[in-house]
């Protein structure tokens, strides 16, 4: 195929375009030389080739422009058959399309980019549609899938020496883990991609990478850091007239401005971005923005339009399929359903954040995420050792002549080997008799334990179900009768009181279910632990997002006490459901209008981990068996909340299967803290 000289400096001048800085003006010029040469163009394949350029420099400043351009293409390469260049036309229009927020379509166009890559053998398009595919499944929270995706693109990426490639699988694992919460696995992948970056001098690609970046000292709660980065990135996307970028850092900055309680700030920041996200249909960005919007109204005391705009972010999340979109608005719905004292839609808000927040975060999934990724270390290990095996196959063949010198010395040792082999099976014989009298008296020893322990696990769990469970249930249907036998006799405020009531037990029952579901799974055995680093300070914050309202509503302080990371190497469920136990703890046995203090710092070679109140405390006889799994009572909170002993019991154990240890300090009437130690990864 003959290109001409020109087009050939079109190209490289595109190629110099995404990857450097420019004026917007110059940035504009050029495109418009792009289309001039369309139009002047009598080359098809030349056609295709600028058509798909401008769909890619377009797919940010003007979407539908894009779409035009990418559409021509596909037309071209329908009517002349240019099959080959079908997988990059219909992955570069699905980036248009992910970028409007229509993930559905995007998904469509990047599985037939996926089918045309396999029918003309194009390895780079193979590569980058399994990526895409992997975006939108991250964007829809289908995880499991996702991984796979990306890691069949960085496979093929790495294969094909593909650098520019494997920056863009990089930066899709990085925020696959951000996703997740995972922070320092994210930035793992994203400081490869910025090292890939920098050296393919790919400005552009640096600015998502550092936007992403920016995203995670937001959530980690780093707000100057954060908002530093954000302002950097403003002025850096206005220069180069990338509009959605724009939206997308007014709407985080309106955000931080949130954080700060700035709401007239808040809520210019966030209109700006609005009216650029209905411009280039960007349904993502209005879903957030939506939200956000919906909590600066809420800050200016305009509920009906904060209610409104939350309605719609939740709507836009829906058609999405973005469960994170969802998470975000019910977080939000709670918590202004709680300053209006509307205790029952508040609830209603907290329920379905849970539920949501189980279906994107649930163990199952993290245990599928880490088997594919077991899967492909394994296979890039297998392929690595193939690879070696052939070298040392070619080196035998080389030296194959030399063998004969060596062939008396061969029969020589075969003999010694069979000889001492001889001997070995005699010894092992020998002893294997001796061994069988012992192995079956320590297997009846074990039998006979492990049928104690059983036995001891059945009557544990009939007597949490037989007290502990019963008695919550009996105060729910109790309860539940009085106020509808009683509905005409009592007044609101009762109402309120004995609802109120119910909704405390309903809790009690949902965390002793959790609760006695991990526990059972720990005596069976079925639990597998996997230990990993992570940050334990991370780990902290995302467990507190879901007691907030609950310390709210008791008008309790929550304080943190620590900065930066805290690295441990520790099984992170396993300490999610440790600091969850003793933070709902502490909230059940605190005063309204109480103090908490959690904090963690570096002793040796242990990070330790502490939580402390100033509640009711606990009795120098109970203090004594708090982590024994006999004779614990239920107790009361403060606003007659009921706790079993088996949280703690599995904060114990927990604990001690990942190297640390536990313990408590407390006086009735003062407060307790509770304490625990982890090896520092």
């Amino acid at each position: 195929m003959k290109i001409n000289v020109k087009y050939f400096l079109i190209v490289v001048a595109a190629i110099a375009l995404s990857n450097t800085t420019v004026q917007a003006q110059e940035k504009i010029s050029f495109v418009d030389s792009l289309k001039r040469e369309v139009q002047n163009s009598a080359n098809v394949q030349t056609q295709i080739e600028l058509q798909m350029q401008l769909c890619w420099l377009l797919r940010n400043q003007n979407p539908e422009e894009a779409l035009l351009y990418g559409n021509q293409a596909l037309s071209l390469i329908e009517s002349n058959h240019r099959h080959e260049n079908y997988p990059q036309v219909l992955n570069y229009l699905g980036v248009v399309h992910r970028n409007k927020g229509d993930y559905s379509y995007a998904l469509i166009l990047y599985k037939q980019a996926l089918e045309w890559a396999n029918k003309t053998n194009n390895q780079v398009q193979l590569g980058y549609a399994h990526n895409n595919i992997g975006g939108i499944y991250t964007l829809k929270n289908s995880y499991p899938e996702a991984i796979d995706q990306i890691e069949k693109a960085l496979s093929i990426f790495e294969k094909l020496g593909k650098t520019d490639g494997i920056g863009f699988a990089s930066i899709n694992l990085g925020n696959l883990y951000r996703h997740l919460k995972s922070y320092t696995a994210s930035m793992r992948y994203f400081d490869r991609a910025e090292e890939i970056k920098i050296q393919l001098n790919d400005t552009i690609g640096l600015l998502v990478v550092k936007q992403l970046k920016a995203d995670i000292f937001k959530e980690q709660g780093k707000i100057s850091e954060a908002k530093s980065l954000f302002l950097e990135l403003r002025k850096t996307y206005q220069h180069n007239n990338d509009i959605k970028g724009q939206a997308i850092v007014l709407n985080e900055l309106g955000l931080l401005e949130l954080k700060n309680s700035a709401y007239s700030q808040a809520f210019k920041l966030l209109l700006e971005a609005e009216t650029i996200n209905i411009k280039i249909e960007n349904k993502q960005g209005l879903a957030y923005n939506s939200i956000n919007l919906g909590l600066a109204y809420h800050g200016l005391n305009q509920n009906d339009q904060a209610i409104q705009k939350l309605n719609k972010g939740l709507l836009l999340g829906n058609q999405l399929g973005d469960k994170q979109i969802g998470l975000m608005a019910y977080q939000a719905y709670s918590q202004v359903y709680a300053d209006l004292k509307d205790w029952k839609l508040a609830y209603q808000a907290k329920e379905n954040y849970l539920k949501v927040y189980k279906e994107i975060y649930n163990y199952e999934q993290s245990e599928q995420i880490n088997a594919i990724r077991d899967k492909y270390l394994f296979e890039k290990q297998l392929s690595e050792h193939q690879l070696l095996e052939e070298r040392n196959l070619n080196l035998e063949k080389e030296n194959k002549f030399t063998e004969g010198k060596f062939t008396f010395l061969k029969i020589g040792a075969f003999v010694l080997l069979v000889f001492f082999l001889s001997i070995s099976l005699l010894l092992f014989f020998y002893f294997r008799k001796i061994q069988e009298g012992k192995a079956s008296s320590l297997l009846l020893n074990k039998q006979n334990a492990e049928l104690i322990e059983a036995n001891h696990t059945k009557e544990k769990f009939l007597s949490i179900i037989g007290h502990d469970l019963k008695n919550p249930f009996n105060s729910v249907l109790g309860l539940s009768n009085l106020i509808i036998d009683q509905w005409g006799t009592i007044d609101d405020e009762e109402k309120f009181q004995i609802t109120n009531e119910i909704n405390s037990s309903s809790e009690n029952i949902y965390e002793l279910l959790d609760n006695l579901l991990i526990w059972s799974r720990t005596q069976t055995r079925s639990t597998t632990m996997r230990v990993e680093k992570f940050d334990l300070n991370e780990n902290i914050h995302q467990i507190f997002e879901i007691f907030k309202n609950q310390a709210n509503f008791k008008k309790i302080n929550v304080r943190m006490d620590f900065k930066g990371e805290k690295l441990v190497l520790a099984d992170p469920n396993m300490i999610a459901t440790v600091i969850r136990n003793l933070l709902s703890n502490s909230l059940k046995f605190t005063q309204e209008g109480g103090q908490i203090l959690i904090r963690t710092e570096q002793k040796a070679d242990m990070v330790e981990f502490s939580i402390s109140d100033n509640g009711k405390g606990i009795l120098p006889e109970d203090l004594k068996r708090i982590f024994e799994d006999k004779g614990n009572q239920a107790s009361k909170g403060t606003a007659n909340e009921t706790g079993t002993g088996l949280g703690l019991l599995l904060a114990k154990e927990f604990i001690q299967q990942n190297g640390g240890l536990i313990w408590v300090e407390s006086k009735p009437g003062k407060g307790s803290l509770f304490t625990f130690t982890l090896p520092t990864a």
